[in-house]
């Protein structure tokens, strides 16, 4: 039975160089335990690891996907000296392991979002603080989060681990001619694909020399975003490639774009697009992720008026009229990102995480 454990609901290869280095730090005392989709089903597991650290496991969800409940984890999670568990009170088994583990004498770190997606004040915070107070340790994903738990939560033992895609080694990139715009993401209402189409369409109105738009992703309202661009005409400037994780695949489209796009609220594409040297367009006013402590105005993105089309459009023109300066910045954005969200880091934030365990 592995030392060290992680359980999760699902793992994308969002997560695959992380769990790489992880994997080669702790060797066969490394066990990655998960189901194989998440609350939202766009996302499943495609990590891939060596066999003896990787347990694909059932997950249960109820009440239209509010709960879940894994089947098979509870034997590695009791047994382990290290657990790291996901912070979502909605997670029963969550529930069951940390207080089986503090009956036992045995620490638990939670790992996950500081807050809700509503935000520190909503009130089902009160129901993930009261998850929060059972563990020995929390691990959130910025530097940020840790200042604002600590304000609640002074006494308790928090640290972050930045939420990175790529090895310090991968972010780089052949400078090419930045002609067009990218998209990667999950293709969901709460992303707003079909406003950016719309944004793009406006501005290839306004400037018919205008590059191409490719969206990398898929989801649910992939179908109505290929309608939109249909009857707009746009088969010919607007590109859909589905989910894509090969690295070097991914490189090639983002070196040759003038920006990547976020129409909804930014996740882990914000320091996707920073680790090939490419700024991003922001919606201003969304309930972004975390990782939106990553960007700075006029520096590494530019943002728009949430929700309008008119104002993206006129920035996305600004950044095609720009797009040498812009393209002046890569090194520098590159390097910037390598110096915070970096794989390496965090894989050494988890490993401490695990220490904590067993201090």
């Amino acid at each position: 039975m592995s030392e060290n454990v992680i359980i999760q609901t699902a793992v994308g290869d969002y997560r695959q160089a992380v769990m790489e280095i992880v994997t080669e730090k702790l060797q066969d005392q490394f066990l990655l335990v998960t189901g194989d989709v998440y609350f939202e089903e766009s996302t499943k597991t495609r990590v891939q690891l060596p066999d003896k650290n990787i347990k694909l496991v059932r997950n249960l969800f109820l009440f239209k996907r509010k709960f879940l409940i894994q089947f098979g984890v509870i034997k590695y999670g009791i047994l382990a000296k290290g657990l790291i568990l996901e912070l979502n009170p909605r997670i029963i088994n969550t529930w069951f392991l940390i207080f089986i583990r503090k009956a036992l004498g045995k620490k638990t770190v939670l790992w996950g979002h500081a807050w809700p997606r509503l935000g520190r004040h909503s009130k089902s915070d009160n129901l993930r603080n009261v998850l929060r107070s059972l563990a020995s340790h929390i691990l959130v994903y910025t530097d940020t989060q840790v200042l604002e738990l600590k304000e609640k939560m002074t006494t308790k033992s928090i640290s972050s681990a930045p939420n990175s895609l790529y090895k310090s080694e991968e972010m780089w990139i052949d400078s090419k001619d930045r002609t067009g715009f990218i998209y990667v993401g999950r293709l969901v209402e709460s992303k707003k694909p079909q406003l950016m189409i719309n944004s793009y369409s406006n501005a290839l109105n306004k400037e018919p020399s205008l590059g191409d738009l490719v969206i990398v992703g898929d989801g649910p309202e992939r179908k109505q975003c290929e309608d939109l661009v249909s009857s707009l005409k746009l088969n010919d400037k607007v590109f859909f490639k589905g989910h894509i994780s090969d690295l070097g695949t991914l490189r090639t489209f983002y070196e040759t774009s003038v920006a990547s796009l976020s129409p909804g609220y930014v996740g882990l594409s914000i320091t996707q697009s920073f680790s090939f040297g490419t700024p991003i367009l922001i919606s201003r006013d969304e309930n972004h992720a975390p990782e939106i402590e990553a960007a700075v105005e006029g520096h590494n993105c530019l943002m728009f008026d949430t929700n309008s089309s008119s104002d993206m459009s006129s920035k996305m023109l600004e950044l095609w009229r720009g797009r040498a300066v812009w393209g002046a910045k890569e090194d520098d954005i590159i390097q910037n990102c390598k110096n915070t969200y970096s794989a390496e880091i965090m894989a050494n934030s988890i490993i401490e995480a695990f220490n904590k365990c067993k201090i």
